[in-house]
């Protein structure tokens, strides 16, 4: 940890020791902000890295609300950015960006010459990680190239995760503090956006995964009666909160208590609380993995805590969609959204796919993923487990398909009962689903393997790729998939920029609201009627329908 801290200080003063006049600098109603540029694709981009958002969250302020930090006074340029106390990076990243409990930072990013006045439109990025891991650094939530080829101001942001985000403890601490922290990002670029060149009336919510599924919180949340207009359109990609993703209060302080008593400290009220605000950030985080006997990625998530998530999402989206916050939104999914979690074996037994050679097998396969992603479907029932086999195993020639398309229900079933509910009270709403393929393997992503895979949209949309990365230092990308993602990123600046219906390719993308057409991303998009996976949906997830 010494050398880590040394290695941190040293780059910081590195950093500081470059300073000079022709380098961009923001005078902002919280400081004197410099940063530091860098190009793509032959544009310049200015990049103000790791600003501080609110109060570090330690000491009496972990499991508590996040605190505004009002000054940050003057901030020099930084390379470093940060990273929340995660279980699942792997070390070389750990040394690359350490992981701090003072992570609550944004990143600010624009096209060189940007300047107070432009009132540019404005990209508030959320990353994914399903709540428990991720941040605004990692290379695939990347969105230096949206901000210079869309010409848009580009906000990312760290939120707090795992259990020090969504360690739900009643009366004793609230939950959803991952979501609050969010939103205090939000109030952050209403009152200091403008002096990056930002339209603080024109901001864009762009979420993947969790990210999106915070998207959804955001709209739908009544804490939108009590102030100002945080967001005025939203882009989502991957999954809005629903049953499964959000869990009840008493689930969340049950596991507070087994990591408690794990740690020696005593179980009820204050002294737990403060037992564990002594405890070591990266520890808490590491004990996480060992709370259930199912995938710890959802050990802490989003809960149903009677304020910024007041009640039953699905119950909330089927009867108070006419309540939520009115915005414009592209929504949608992949078409192969399973393959990646499928491929990566996320119930952590270590091993290869199975081979499921019988539809017993198979059935018992999902029942197992079923319980270690908290699906709100019981698989013991043998009307579910005919349909099941129905829906699935008798239709697709691989097992490992339909594995891929079960877990696939998690992420389209829920957006579709979302897009159903909404759009009969709402306007200007534009769904998609992406098919598209890239044309070769980069790095760790492998079309062959994961097809149009979960978050590729995202990828697409904010040109990830476009630039190197620790992952992929040298890049050398396919001419056809990087004009794909230049015309995705075009497809989204204009979204943000006008309040016409967005086009791609030339394709006119219908209003879902005014006769359910969804656009095809494909190598010839199109446009087709209807949602996807509709029976799909009504026979194996009926939790999540929109209808009564």
């Amino acid at each position: 940890m010494t050398s880590r801290r040394s290695f941190a200080a040293l780059f910081v003063f590195a950093a500081a020791s470059l300073v000079n006049a022709d380098e961009p600098h923001v005078d902002a109603p919280v400081g004197s902000i410099h940063g530091r540029t860098t190009t793509v694709e032959g544009i310049e981009i200015e990049l103000f890295q790791r600003i501080p958002y609110a109060e570090p969250p330690v000491g009496d302020l972990r499991f508590a609300l996040p605190v505004p930090l009002k000054l940050v006074g003057e901030l020099q340029p930084s390379n470093l950015t940060s990273v929340c106390p995660q279980p699942y990076l792997s070390e070389d990243f750990k040394i690359l960006i350490p992981q701090t409990e003072d992570c609550l930072h944004l990143n600010v990013y624009r096209k060189a010459g940007t300047k107070q006045g432009d009132d540019k439109p404005v990209a508030a990025i959320i990353h994914g990680g399903a709540f428990s891991v991720g941040s605004a650094a990692d290379f695939f939530h990347d969105s230096v190239p949206l901000a210079g080829l869309g010409d848009v101001v580009v906000v990312s942001f760290n939120y707090r995760l795992g259990i020090l985000g969504f360690a739900d403890m009643k009366d004793l601490a609230p939950g959803n503090l991952g979501l609050y922290d969010q939103r205090l990002a939000l109030e952050w670029i209403q009152d200091n956006v403008r002096s990056f060149g930002g339209n603080p009336n024109k901001v864009t919510l762009l979420g993947v995964s969790a990210g999106s599924m915070s998207v959804s919180a955001h709209i739908n949340t009544p804490l939108n009666r009590q102030g100002r207009k945080l967001f005025h359109a939203a882009i989502f990609d991957a999954g809005v909160m629903a049953p499964g993703i959000v869990v009840d209060s008493d689930v969340t302080l049950a596991r507070v208590k087994k990591i408690a008593e794990t740690l020696g400290c005593k179980i009820d009220g204050s002294e737990m609380l403060a037992c564990l605000r002594k405890a070591d950030a990266n520890e808490l985080a590491k004990l996480s993995l060992d709370v259930e006997g199912y995938s710890p990625i959802w050990t802490f998530q989003p809960t149903i805590d009677g304020k910024f998530i007041p009640r039953d999402v699905a119950e909330d989206v089927r009867n108070n969609a006419k309540d939520f916050v009115k915005v414009k939104m592209l929504i949608g999914t992949a078409k192969d959204e399973g393959r990646t979690f499928s491929s990566y074996r996320f119930d952590l037994t270590g091993t290869k796919f199975p081979n499921l050679t019988s539809e017993k097998e198979f059935i018992d396969y999902c029942a197992k993923l079923a319980f270690g992603y908290k699906y709100p479907i019981d698989l013991t029932s043998s009307e579910v487990q005919k349909r099941l086999s129905e829906a699935y195993y008798q239709k697709n020639p691989s097992r490992f398909l339909d594995v891929s398309d079960f877990i696939s229900g998690m992420f389209v079933c829920p957006t579709n009962a979302f897009v159903k509910s909404y759009s009969k009270t709402n306007h200007n709403i534009y769904v998609y689903r992406f098919d598209r393929k890239l044309h070769q393997k980069y790095s760790i992503i492998d079309p062959e393997k994961f097809g149009a895979f979960h978050g590729s949209p995202f990828l697409h949309f904010t040109g990830s790729l476009l630039r190197p990365s620790a992952v992929i230092p040298n890049i050398t990308m396919n001419a056809e998939d990087k004009t794909y993602i230049l015309d995705c990123i075009e497809m989204v600046a204009n979204f943000m920029k006008t309040d016409d219906a967005p086009k791609f390719r030339g394709i006119e993308w219908p209003d879902f609201s005014k006769g359910e057409g969804v656009l095809v991303f494909d190598e010839k998009p199109h446009v087709v009627k209807g949602l996807f996976s509709e029976d799909r949906c009504k026979v194996i997830f009926p939790v999540f329908e929109s209808s009564p």
